[in-house]
């Protein structure tokens, strides 16, 4: 393998000015993200370096730095640029994807390092492009939370690609400050009539949750399961037909999963499911706003209950814009609270928490990565890649070329070999067909069920 790094700015960059955080950027400091997407073709280094110069004339906060002043988080939008490096490899991408559980990250993702106090000196994005014997071409992107979502990232990627293919692209929204900002959104709320979505520890109780959650993140080994569009569409039709309404298919699929882990035995008869949304559409912002702006919501999972009700439930919560503006609004006026007397950092989201068994899914199929083109280059996979250690968390991604999905769920180490067993696997498959025709990239994967 042949590498490089160096640092890439934007073209285009007037003068220095800093972006303030919302409490959910500040609270989401210490996680880096990272994700990789796998072409058949490949676009050429120096128009994909160009490509990002241009896109970060438009995107200055990820070429910045992060800046803590008096306990409040700033993006420092100085242009000092991404961290950007190519590689050639030797071998083929079909058998890179084979392997996936096996191959070092590092080889195709540049992970951002946790490290709050090199904010000001560390990038907040980093970009590997790799090239392959067979012709094909990975990017692995890994960024910083604080800056922005997935929603923000894909802003970035569709970007990207429009310069590199000399198109104008939808120019993103901007603020001096993400927290006023989001601040006039939660004007009408109620924090009295909702719980807050993070959970505040003394020091003692900081050092033992922190304790708990290292013990569980341990021994984790993600799995990852493929349900077909066949499969999947008679999922659906069955559940909806169960509650006579229809249902979407994160409704269908993330009570499904959760009603296989406890048949899988995950040690609960009940099981919190945490759904996490993307509230611009339901709250009112623009969808071109960049930052933060999700947010968990909740439904319970139990055996007593039917997966069609638990979808029911889901559904329920999704659509509650009400509550979850209240709820946003309660978490605001809940840290600020405690921040009388405490920090930042003795605070973590309940979905984390380990208090109790959450199943905390993101669904990324929805984000048009797979639309991304590069010239005559565009993905046929895309998946979030690295050492996402915390037990319980799901991802949720379209399969190869689009068709069907891939969960991806990080188990503790008591549920290795339970994943693995076939009635787990026969329960999980329940609407698949023996004449459904899997594809071939998939029957080719070991880390795939």
């Amino acid at each position: 393998m042949d590498s490089n790094k160096q640092f890439v700015c934007a073209d285009l960059f007037d003068q220095n000015f800093q972006i303030e955080c919302t409490l959910g950027d500040r609270l989401l400091t210490r996680t880096p993200v990272s994700c990789i997407f796998f072409f058949a073709k490949a676009c050429d280094c120096s128009s994909l370096l160009l490509g990002i110069k241009t896109a970060l004339s438009d995107f200055p906060f990820l070429a910045g730095r992060l800046v803590l002043k008096s306990d409040q988080l700033f993006l420092d939008c100085n242009n000092q640029g991404i961290l950007f490096s190519s590689a050639i490899h030797e071998e083929r991408i079909a058998d890179i994807i084979s392997n996936l559980d096996s191959v070092p990250s590092a080889m195709l993702v540049d992970h951002l390092k946790n490290e709050p106090d090199k904010y000001s000196t560390r990038p907040l994005l980093s970009i590997v492009v790799g090239y392959f014997e067979c012709g094909g071409m990975s990017i692995g992107v890994s960024w910083h939370h604080s800056v922005g979502d997935m929603h923000t990232l894909m802003l970035f990627m569709k970007a990207w690609a429009a310069a590199v293919n000399h198109r104008a692209s939808d120019k993103p929204l901007i603020v001096g400050s993400r927290k006023e900002f989001l601040s006039r959104f939660l004007l009408g709320a109620d924090p009295a009539s909702a719980a807050p979505l993070v959970r505040h520890y003394g020091r003692l109780q900081l050092v033992k949750a922190y304790g708990k959650l290292a013990f569980a993140s341990a021994r984790t080994q993600q799995r990852s399961f493929y349900f077909s569009t066949h499969e999947l569409r008679r999922m659906r039709v069955d559940l909806s037909e169960s509650v006579g309404r229809e249902l979407s298919l994160n409704d269908c699929i993330c009570a499904h999963l959760g009603h296989a882990l406890i048949h899988a035995g995950c040690g609960q008869p009940s099981i919190d499911l945490g759904i996490t949304v993307n509230y611009r559409k339901r709250l009112g912002l623009s969808a071109f706003a960049c930052g933060n702006f999700i947010a968990p919501v909740f439904a319970s999972c139990s055996s007593d209950s039917s997966t069609c009700e638990t979808a029911l439930r889901i559904q329920s919560a999704c659509r509650d814009s009400a509550y979850l503006l209240n709820a946003l609004a309660a978490t605001v006026s809940f840290v600020a609270g405690k921040l009388k007397t405490g920090s930042y950092e003795q605070f973590l989201p309940i979905a984390l928490s380990q208090d109790r068994l959450t199943l905390l899914t993101t669904n990324w199929s929805r984000f048009g990565a797979l639309e991304i083109a590069f010239g005559n280059a565009s993905p046929f996979f895309f998946m979030p890649f690295g050492h996402y250690k915390i037990p319980w968390l799901c991802g949720i991604v379209e399969g190869f070329h689009g068709q069907g999905i891939l969960a991806s769920i990080v188990l503790p180490h008591d549920m290795h070999g339970e994943a693995k067993q076939a009635d787990f696997i026969s329960y999980l498959h329940k609407y698949r067909a023996l004449s459904d025709e899997l594809p071939a990239m998939v029957t080719g994967c070991s880390w795939i069920s």
